[in-house]
């Protein structure tokens, strides 16, 4: 039975298409597999956006409170708005942590805020962060996200 399988390697005489269409297979495969590899790094990678930064902590199993808006205003390119749902405990850095990762916006704390390749101190201006129209003065890992909250991150 094994030897119809494996009678391809008994061959004398070599089918290069056979051998280039085999490499071409593999190739696929070694890039799929890469990328599957990269895809879980990413997800589960503290930047990734579903773990807390801070606590280390998962919010899959948390409760759903209700829904929230979130804007991206880079001042140099068109504004990017999200609605999603509140976790319980939810902060406003892991808000934008998730709007962020639905909207594949890169997002970076450290060294300094960085969102879409744009960091702070870029032409003198700096990332603000406002809750319901209220710009927000204490770290926002620490401010809580309340249902109905709208959240504006603002390159001014």
């Amino acid at each position: 039975m094994w030897s119809k399988f494996f009678h391809i390697f008994r061959q004398r005489k070599a089918n290069a298409a056979y051998y280039r269409s085999v490499g071409i297979l593999l190739l696929f495969v070694a890039v799929g597999a890469v990328w599957v590899l990269l895809s879980g790094v990413r997800l589960l990678s503290p930047s990734g956006g579903i773990y807390d930064e801070g606590a280390g902590t998962s919010n899959v199993n948390m409760r759903i409170r209700g829904d929230a808006f979130v804007q991206f205003d880079f001042n140099t390119k068109p504004a990017r708005a999200f609605k999603g749902s509140v976790l319980e405990d939810m902060t406003v850095a892991e808000a934008l942590e998730q709007a962020a990762f639905a909207g594949n916006i890169s997002l970076s704390w450290r060294p300094v805020p960085t969102i879409d390749g744009i960091a702070d101190g870029t032409d003198g201006k700096y990332w603000a962060f406002y809750r319901n129209d209220k710009k927000l003065t204490e770290p926002i890992s620490s401010i809580s996200v309340e249902p109905g909250d709208e959240l504006f991150a603002r390159f001014e």
